[in-house]
């Protein structure tokens, strides 16, 4: 799935998890050479993303294709979903940007909430569980 919204490629890991599954399956040692390969490979990987979280949009304004909606996607880690909530923003808020009506403005403050003349609603209009098996057609076009 990060390949696939285009967070790593990992090709790599991919040859290594066929090792892992030798090992597991079939009950082969692999060579001391690739075990460390698969080390530094791994160490490389956590240190790549050690701080990464910290910089992930959990939330973000978009338009929606009838060029007149806007909303809020959300990614919620802990319930492992991703959202959509309509957004209804005051007009001083909007302007056009090749044709495409935008929000300029914040809609969140630095404390975190969401400025009082911006409507939002509660209930998403979508939310879908990001697994893997319904990510083609429901949340990578979103993540990507």
């Amino acid at each position: 799935m990060l390949q696939e919204i285009g967070v790593l490629a990992l090709s790599i890991l991919k040859n290594l998890n066929l090792e892992r599954n030798a090992m597991e399956h079939d009950y082969r040692v692999p060579a001391l050479g690739r075990v460390q390969e698969t080390i530094d490979v791994l160490d490389l990987l956590v240190s790549a993303f050690r701080n990464r979280w910290k910089k992930i949009p959990y939330e973000c304004v978009v338009g929606l294709r009838d060029g007149k909606s806007h909303g809020l996607l959300r990614l919620d880690p802990l319930e492992g979903c991703v959202s959509l909530h309509l957004v209804n923003p005051p007009p001083k808020t909007l302007a056009m940007q090749h044709g495409i009506e935008t929000i300029w403005t914040p809609v969140r403050g630095v404390e975190g909430k969401i400025f009082p003349h911006f409507e939002v609603n509660d209930e998403p209009a979508w939310k879908y569980p990001l697994k893997f098996d319904n990510k083609k057609g429901a949340w990578t076009p979103w993540l990507r």
